[in-house]
C-alpha cells in the first residue's frame, strides 16, 4: 500500500469525507443500503451535540480504517487506537499491519515512525493549527456550528444520527468534497467517519470499544 499517503492523510482523513449527493435529498441510502431520513427538528439536534461535547473530556477507541482505490479491487485495511483528552490532545496510533503514532498537543505535533521522531511547531502554522482545532471539532461534535466552511445537512436511522458537511469554501474544496460524521445515537459519540477525495476515491474509519470519560494520563500523549 501506498505507506506515504495513508500516513500524511491522516491528518486530513480525521477530518475529510463527503456527501455532495446530501444537499438537495429528502432520503439517502449510503453503501450498505441503511436508509436515512432528513431530520425535521435541526436545532434540537444542534442542540443535543453541542451539549454532549460540553461534558466530553475524553474518548478512548480502537479503530479500523479502510481505504478504498479505484485501481485494486480490495480495500486496504489498518488497525490502530485513538485517544482525545481535553483540551485538544490526540493521540492516533496505528498497530496493524506497521507502527506509527500522531501526538498533538499544545500547538505541537509529534509523528513517530518506526524508530524515526519528528516534530512540528504548529503555533505557527495557520494551515496545521486550523487542521487542529477541526480534528478536535470532530471528535467533540462542534464540527457541527462550523456553518462558515460547510453547508450543513443532518439525516437519521434507527441508530444514528448522520451529519453532512459539504465544503463551501476554496481551501476546503481544494482537498475533498465533504464530510460525514455518524454518531452513535446512544450515547453521541462518533462511530464513524467516511472520506471521499477529489478523484473519487475514499476511507472509512470506524471507532470500536469505544470509553468515554475516563481517566487518561498525560504521558499517554508524550512519545518516549
Amino acid at each position: 500500500m501506498n505507506r506515504k499517503f495513508s500516513k500524511y492523510s491522516l491528518l486530513f482523513m480525521l477530518i475529510f469525507s463527503t456527501n455532495s449527493l446530501f444537499a438537495s435529498t429528502l432520503l439517502y441510502k449510503n453503501s450498505g443500503d441503511t436508509t436515512f431520513f432528513e431530520v425535521q427538528d435541526t436545532a434540537a439536534l444542534s442542540k443535543l451535540l453541542t451539549d454532549m461535547s460540553k461534558t466530553l473530556q475524553t474518548i478512548e477507541s480502537d479503530f479500523v480504517q479502510e481505504k478504498y482505490l479505484s485501481v485494486l479491487t480490495e480495500s486496504i485495511t489498518t488497525k490502530g487506537h485513538f485517544i482525545f483528552k481535553q483540551k485538544n490532545q490526540i493521540r492516533w496510533e496505528y498497530t496493524e499491519p506497521y507502527s506509527y503514532i500522531i501526538i498533538i498537543k499544545i500547538g505541537k505535533m509529534q509523528i513517530k515512525d518506526g524508530d524515526k521522531v519528528t516534530n512540528f511547531d504548529m503555533s505557527g502554522n495557520k494551515s496545521l493549527s486550523a487542521l487542529n482545532e477541526k480534528m478536535s471539532d470532530i471528535i467533540q461534535g462542534k464540527i457541527i456550528k462550523n456553518k462558515t466552511d460547510f453547508n450543513i445537512n443532518y439525516y437519521e436511522n434507527s441508530s444514528f444520527y448522520l451529519v453532512s458537511l459539504v465544503p463551501k469554501t476554496k481551501g476546503m474544496k481544494d482537498y475533498f468534497n465533504g464530510i460525514q460524521i455518524y454518531f452513535d445515537k446512544n450515547d453521541l459519540t462518533v462511530s464513524k467517519i467516511k472520506m471521499i477525495e477529489l478523484s473519487g476515491d475514499y476511507s472509512i474509519i470506524n471507532f470500536i470499544n469505544k470509553k468515554k470519560n475516563t481517566i487518561v494520563s498525560d504521558e499517554k500523549f508524550n512519545i518516549n
